[in-house]
């Protein structure tokens, strides 16, 4: 399972859920899985929400977005997803954390510079 480890701040997460089963061959899950999203310290559950969308055409390939409301640099938030399969659910936990954009990186580095060049 590869999962994404950053995601750029203000933007949209987006990865792929593969459902298989003992075999290793795809299968639907009973549904589309659960996504739980857990941040803070201590982490706690909060209401933001997460995509989950089946592809069509195919089996057990499950599409996911998370947009964030609102991060901040280097925080570390934590997914918490579960598929369900023949009544059996599957848990599969991993985190993130929020790196700066482009133009935050290159406004930042602008700021230290003018601080080193004004020391």
């Amino acid at each position: 399972m590869i999962r994404p480890d950053e995601l750029i701040s203000g933007g949209t997460l987006r990865w792929v859920i593969d459902t298989l089963d003992a075999a290793g061959e795809s299968v639907d899950a009973d549904a589309n899985p659960s996504i739980q999203i857990r941040r803070g310290t201590p982490p706690a559950n909060v209401l933001d929400s997460v995509t989950v969308t089946k592809r069509a055409g195919t089996t057990g390939i499950y599409d996911c977005s998370y947009t964030p409301a609102s991060t901040s640099l280097n925080e570390v938030i934590f997914v918490e997803e579960t598929a369900t399969i023949s009544t059996t659910g599957y848990p599969l936990r991993w985190q993130f954390r929020i790196v700066p954009s482009p133009a935050e990186t290159s406004a930042n580095a602008k700021i230290a510079a003018q601080n080193t060049q004004t020391a």
